[in-house]
């Protein structure tokens, strides 16, 4: 089930031994916050996959070829639907997007000419040189000649919370479900166990063991951390 953030602060302090979290510290409460973000920020490393999604709808004006999504999306994840009805075909390449003309209309012209859409690219750009400097930008193919709207899922960067988030402790934090309690959470524990208030040794193979597992699906889904992989010899001739 979804995790609460009020949840696994409590999670947290009772690794740190506290039972109540009216009784926790200033200390305690920021060594869970920083586990939480902290475990967050490696699982978007990981990669989407981790993440719920949430679909999106982006409004095209007619003639519009692309539309740049907010920079809080992390990601885009197929399918697309043009006006929630037709789905449209993802392509790989911005030179598929500059020739789809001439790949699949047979026209001597570059680029798209406009109609009803039938492909999207999402395109990941750099903007600027602060804060949050990726971008994304969806095009389409071709052109919408008419308005219209595109339904499509993605995933948004991981949040960051702070202390005022445990008072309310209502906020579901965007993990999904298969991944709360067998990656989240060990990664979020083995991160507390930092806090200078940690003094459970006891209970530190079980937290340990947990993390490797947490650490190994991490790696053979979103390759995070990175597997150790055997590279092939380079043929050289003489």
């Amino acid at each position: 089930m979804p995790l609460t953030i009020a949840q696994v602060r409590d999670d947290l302090l009772s690794k740190l031994g506290i039972d109540d979290s009216a009784d926790a510290s200033a200390l305690a409460l920021q060594d869970c916050l920083i586990a939480i973000n902290g475990a967050l920020q490696i699982l978007q490393i990981a990669g989407e996959d981790f993440f719920t999604r949430e679909q999106i709808v982006l409004p095209f004006v007619a003639g519009t070829a692309f539309y740049t999504l907010p920079e809080d999306v992390q990601t885009v994840i197929g399918p697309a639907r043009w006006n929630d009805v037709t789905p449209l075909s993802a392509m790989e390449s911005r030179g598929e997007l500059d020739q789809y003309d001439r790949i699949y209309l047979g026209t001597s012209d570059q680029g798209t000419s406009e109609g009803d859409p039938f492909a999207y690219w999402v395109e990941n750009v750099r903007n600027g040189n602060s804060g949050d400097i990726n971008q994304v930008r969806i095009w389409l193919a071709p052109r919408p000649a008419i308005a219209g709207d595109l339904y499509v899922d993605v995933v948004h960067d991981a949040p960051t919370y702070d202390i005022a988030d445990f008072s309310a402790g209502t906020a579901v934090l965007p993990v999904a479900q298969n991944y709360c309690e067998s990656v989240f959470l060990p990664v979020a524990r083995i991160l507390v166990t930092n806090s200078s208030l940690f003094s459970r040794p006891d209970i530190m193979p079980g937290l340990q063991r947990d993390y490797d597992r947490a650490a190994k699906t991490l790696a053979d889904v979103g390759g995070f951390p990175n597997a150790v992989q055997d590279t092939p010899p380079r043929k050289v001739d003489a």
